[in-house]
């Protein structure tokens, strides 16, 4: 998957309208079509998450008063435009962001950037609405966890992935 890996992946599906149009996800997920936001348990299984459990309606996934920051710029993509950004903590790159393709394609690209300078990660099959990210304390990864636009009615794709963020770019070999 380019230079980030598979950590866990599910496809998520519910009757409720509310279950759309996602923007945040910081632990729980935000509609903004709705102001709901969704929470769940995580049945973990030995190659990582194999379940979500007793979804659920849930308090905001941030405390009272906090906006996440976003990036002042974006770069710009041939074919696609900017949907969501998360701190790379990065030595090279300020900010991973997701992009989907303008024509309506299942298709996102991320791509981590700093004002102009950019990246690409991954291009991955699905539309994405939201990403949040956690560096690991023990290592320079950086765990990407995603999820899909969130079309009414349609299967949701919810996933984590793994970029190898805090080694530093340097063109010695």
């Amino acid at each position: 998957m380019g230079l980030i890996r598979y950590q866990w992946g599910l496809t998520l599906r519910s009757d409720d309208p509310r279950f759309a149009d996602f923007d945040l996800s910081p632990g729980p997920i935000h509609s903004r079509s709705s102001g709901c936001w969704f929470g769940w348990d995580y049945r973990w299984g030995k190659n990582g998450v194999d379940a979500l459990t007793n979804a659920r309606i849930v308090g905001s996934g941030y405390r009272e008063g906090y906006v996440p920051d976003q990036p002042a710029s974006t770069p710009v993509i041939a074919g696609y435009h900017f949907v969501a950004a998360d701190k790379a903590f990065s030595p090279d790159y300020a900010w991973v962001g997701l992009w989907v393709a303008d024509d309506g394609a299942q298709r996102t690209q991320v791509i981590a950037f700093k004002d102009q300078r950019q990246k690409m990660l991954a291009t991955l099959p699905f539309r994405l609405g939201s990403l949040a990210t956690l560096p690991s304390p023990d290592t320079p990864a950086l765990g990407l966890t995603m999820i899909g636009e969130g079309r009414s009615g349609q299967p949701v794709p919810y996933l984590q992935l793994l970029w190898m963020s805090g080694i530093a770019e340097t063109n010695a070999c």
